[in-house]
């Protein structure tokens, strides 16, 4: 098994009261470009990673945290992971399940050359992490869509749908954003297809939510960045 070093380490207060705003007051942005903005913050591009979930904030996401995102390639598993040819659904998978054993969990932070985005990488396919609205499966509800890995080269596959902007908050975790949608990847068990199996859990992209004058962040994605060697 290879060895991992984390390198941000999320708190949790909630069990003081406290109600925090994960949203861009309390994030850092990259300074200059994505290359750079990684390396300041410890991050070594085109090396392996890990994506493990931090605790949430709240309940309301009935998802735990310390779950690994990940996908099951489609012919190993009876659970509906396949979207087509050249996409399979990704999923948050709990440590020592079945899920977990078999899936694929190491990802490349690649910088996109000149911007500040980078695109997320699977170690094992070359496919990268992102999220489309293109198929009846695809639509969780009208603030979030499923997310997958795509082969680049597939047919109608958009190279601005592979782009993801991280910022790190105030406890060392770190939100992804995807460029194109503008929402941050998470996950939730709070609907039946929420839930891939015992566990796992699909994951999504989901926009923050404004009621009336009032923004609700969508702050329950926090990520921590393992390094595997």
């Amino acid at each position: 098994m290879p060895s991992v070093l984390p390198v941000a380490v999320a708190l949790s207060i909630l069990s003081c009261g406290v109600s925090l705003d994960f949203g861009p007051s309390n994030s850092q942005f990259m300074l200059g470009d994505a290359s750079q903005g990684l390396a300041a913050w410890g991050l070594e591009a085109g090396e392996s990673y890990r994506l493990r979930i931090a605790k949430p904030t709240s309940d309301y996401m009935k998802q735990p945290g310390g779950w690994y995102l990940g996908f099951v390639k489609a012919d190993l598993t009876e659970k509906n992971d396949k979207r087509d040819e050249n996409s399979t659904y990704v999923s948050l998978m709990e440590p020592g399940s079945t899920a977990y054993t078999l899936g694929h969990k190491r990802w490349i932070l690649e910088p996109v050359n000149g911007t500040k985005y980078v695109r997320i990488r699977s170690m094992k396919n070359g496919w990268y992490l992102t999220a489309q609205q293109e198929l009846k499966s695809d639509e969780r509800d009208d603030f979030s869509t499923y997310s997958m890995v795509m082969n680049p080269d597939a047919p109608g596959a958009r190279p601005q749908d592979f782009m993801w902007m991280l910022t790190k908050d105030h406890w060392g975790a770190y939100k992804l954003r995807q460029v194109s949608t503008m929402r941050y990847l998470t996950g939730h068990r709070r609907a039946s297809h929420d839930i891939r199996g015992n566990g796992s859990t699909y994951a999504m992209v989901r926009q923050e939510i404004h009621v009336g004058k009032f923004k609700v962040p969508a702050k329950d994605g926090r990520w921590i960045l393992e390094r595997v060697f």
